[in-house]
Order: C-alpha cells, then sequence, then structure tokens
C-alpha cells in the first residue's frame, strides 16, 4: 500500500507540471485557433468554446491551485473531444451511431 501511494504522489507532480506547461503555451494556442477560425469559431460545438474560454481564464493567472490544474486538464479534454465527435459526425456519421450517449455528453 505505501508503494501504492509514493505512485501516486509521483503521479500527482508530473501531472501539476503537465497542466502548468500545457497552461503557459495556451495563450499561444488559443491566438492561433481563435485566430484562423474567425468568424468560424462559431460553427465549433459550444462546449469546445466554452472550454476554450475557461481555459483563456485560467492560463491569464500566474498561480493555480491543484484544482485548477486538475480542471486545466479536464478542460482540455473536453474541448478536444467535442471537436473530434463534431468532426467525426460531419465526416463520418456512421462511426458515431453505436455510442450516443457519448455524443450528447461531449456537445
Amino acid at each position: 500500500m505505501v508503494g501504492l501511494g509514493q505512485w501516486d504522489i509521483k503521479n500527482a507532480e508530473a501531472t501539476k507540471k503537465m497542466a502548468k506547461d500545457f497552461l503557459s503555451t495556451w495563450p499561444l494556442n488559443s491566438g492561433f485557433i481563435r485566430a484562423s477560425l474567425g468568424e468560424g469559431i462559431d460553427k465549433l460545438p459550444h462546449q469546445a468554446v466554452k472550454a476554450m474560454d475557461e481555459l483563456d481564464a485560467l492560463a491569464a493567472k500566474t498561480e493555480w491551485n491543484d484544482f485548477e490544474l486538475g480542471s486545466s486538464l479536464g478542460l482540455r479534454v473536453r474541448m478536444l473531444g467535442s471537436l473530434v465527435v463534431s468532426t467525426l459526425q460531419q465526416y463520418f456519421p456512421n462511426v458515431l451511431k453505436d455510442v450516443p450517449s457519448l455524443v450528447d455528453l461531449l456537445l
């Protein structure tokens, strides 16, 4: 059990670093996405844009608590997940016919 606890602590530290690294590059990525899409951003799933807005707010900070770091990773997953599902729906609609609840969750 002690080994498992130590593993979790090491994993948490690595995850915190990854979240901080992602937040440090998010303004660049957000600017690129928003500028390249222009008004086309309105065509993205609402969940993706909402996640981007929340990431923008988190990235504007210089210090984060553990919850915010975890949230930033979850927001990235939500954003990317909803974009993937939206793309699949548009170009490969039959792929998602067997997983409607996942689609509803991500969009």
